[in-house]
């Protein structure tokens, strides 16, 4: 990511990303390792861990080897934060896969690489797709389908491999222009799964996924 980027973020959440850490076993900030299209997804993640826990400090921002973000922190309350926090980078990680590191667009994941667009190199690799989630998503833009499959995927793994309360789904709809999530039941890792989604889904064209 360029370094105007990476400054804008220490600039942005100074408790997140900090570079210098006096006395503390916490890795110190280095930068985010990955391309300038994820910027969003993680200015939207970092906002949302700081709205929970002042005390979180981001440790590793950076691309695993099968081409996922891993955004990795330490400092803030266990038994208070952790659900939730966990549940917002795991969003993340998992919607990573769908958006292009150079641009941020409607993605495909590539083997042993980051997604990327068409544009960018992407091929389309005919993977076995997802089944559709069990809520109605017809008038509802490619980029922001695709979100949501990955959102009611992650939720179902989790309900039945580890213990999430079952999830309702009430009403998924766009209305006024916007992604509504209407559902009942979950926990706090579901809550956060959720509110990063919906809080990315505002800042992408519903078809494309180009940053508005």
């Amino acid at each position: 990511m360029q370094k105007k980027l990476n400054l804008l973020l220490i600039n942005k959440y100074p408790t997140l990303f900090q570079t210098q850490l006096k006395d503390s076993p916490i890795p110190v900030f280095a930068g985010c390792s990955c391309g300038d299209g994820w910027f969003t997804l993680i200015d939207i993640l970092s906002e949302l861990i700081v709205a929970r826990s002042q005390e979180a400090v981001a440790t590793h921002v950076k691309i695993n080897r099968l081409g996922y973000l891993i955004f990795r922190t330490a400092g803030y309350d266990d038994r208070k934060d952790y659900n939730y926090i966990f549940g917002l980078i795991n969003m993340a990680y998992s919607l990573s896969e769908l958006l292009c590191e150079e641009c941020g667009e409607n993605g495909y994941q590539c083997i042993n690489s980051t997604a990327k667009c068409e544009q960018h190199g992407g091929v389309y690799l005919h993977f076995e797709k997802l089944p559709k989630p069990p809520f109605a998503i017809t008038g509802i833009g490619t980029m922001w389908s695709n979100m949501l499959i990955n959102l009611y995927h992650q939720i179902d793994m989790h309900v039945k491999t580890n213990g999430m309360p079952k999830v309702t789904y009430h009403c998924v709809e766009k209305r006024d222009g916007k992604l509504v999530i209407d559902y009942g039941g979950g926990d706090d890792t579901t809550h956060a799964m959720v509110a990063l989604l919906l809080s990315y889904a505002a800042k992408v064209d519903e078809e494309t996924g180009k940053i508005l």
